[in-house]
């Protein structure tokens, strides 16, 4: 029975950190962006945890790569999202609320 229960816990917890994230990556429109491929080198690195809540679907915190991409000059970039062990952590605290984040991470060249 102990056994039963902890495999339910696991279970419903692993449920619980599932969800369906969406992250934007705009850049101004009059901005001439180019990407960069997966191995080219980046002289500009921003993280930035975004939060989101009911699993994904209500953005908590607002879209910053655009403002990243026109304060810092880029005309290269390379954006990614990432699910670290910190994300995971938060997301399982608090997905008992619905709340869970994701990790983005730009690079780019400027002018």
């Amino acid at each position: 029975m102990k056994k039963f229960l902890v495999v339910a816990i696991v279970v419903v917890c692993c449920f619980m950190m599932t969800g369906c994230y969406s992250v934007k990556m705009n850049a101004n429109p009059n901005d001439e962006i180019k990407l960069i491929s997966a191995g080219a080198n980046a002289s500009f690195k921003h993280t930035q945890r975004q939060w989101f809540a009911l699993w994904g679907l209500v953005p908590l915190t607002e879209d910053g790569v655009q403002k990243t991409i026109s304060n810092s000059g880029l005309t290269e970039v390379r954006v990614s999202t990432k699910y670290t062990v910190v994300d995971a952590f938060i997301s399982g605290v608090l997905s008992i609320i619905t709340v869970g984040t994701r990790t983005v991470v730009l690079e780019g060249n400027g002018k």
